[in-house]
């Protein structure tokens, strides 16, 4: 986690790192209040991006320098869940068009894009220490993972993998 302080705000913001950061109990926490059908999941959408690259995009009104999308299931119905067999917190599966056809879902947590644009904005001498990099508290290089969510058919979801599988590759040979 990498703490960010706005100094015109009276809060700061605990960006995750590494989608390896967004546990389960956060996810189950922040969907607890959506009622979802039954056969409908929430899939969190985690872009990971650098601290730079964010605020250069709020400057230039462009969402386009996000790096990687990582799709993580969110909420789902016990039986749902069974069915697919994945549970809150597991990387998801699922086209890229199944995602763009879902329903957006603003949720309001202090890590989601929308949220953390705000943030970010309300300060333009904050952004542009970040920009310039003259903010000797801010690593620019630093990675955050920012949140979107969407409400998506489980049908839609082709395999789900643990967050913290170890893949075993047999055809490795470490010299």
């Amino acid at each position: 986690m990498i703490f960010i302080y706005n100094q015109t705000s009276d809060y700061g913001i605990n960006f995750p790192t590494s989608v390896k950061e967004i546990t389960a109990e956060d996810l189950t926490t922040i969907t607890n209040h959506v009622k979802l059908p039954k056969h409908y999941c929430i899939i969190a959408l985690a872009f990971n991006t650098k601290v730079f690259d964010f605020c250069v995009a709020l400057n230039n009104n462009n969402n386009g320098t996000m790096l990687s999308v990582t799709p993580i299931l969110a909420k789902i119905d016990e039986d749902d869940s069974f069915e697919i067999n994945a549970k809150v917190g597991d990387k998801v599966i699922i086209d890229r068009s199944s995602i763009e056809r879902g329903v957006h879902l603003d949720i309001n947590t202090t890590v989601s894009s929308i949220f953390a644009s705000k943030y970010f904005n309300v300060n333009t001498e904050f952004v542009n220490s970040i920009i310039n990099k003259t903010n000797p508290d801010i690593n620019n290089n630093s990675n955050i993972v920012l949140l979107n969510f969407k409400i998506c058919p489980v049908s839609d979801i082709a395999a789900a993998i643990p967050m913290d599988s170890n893949i075993e590759d047999p055809y490795i040979d470490i010299i």
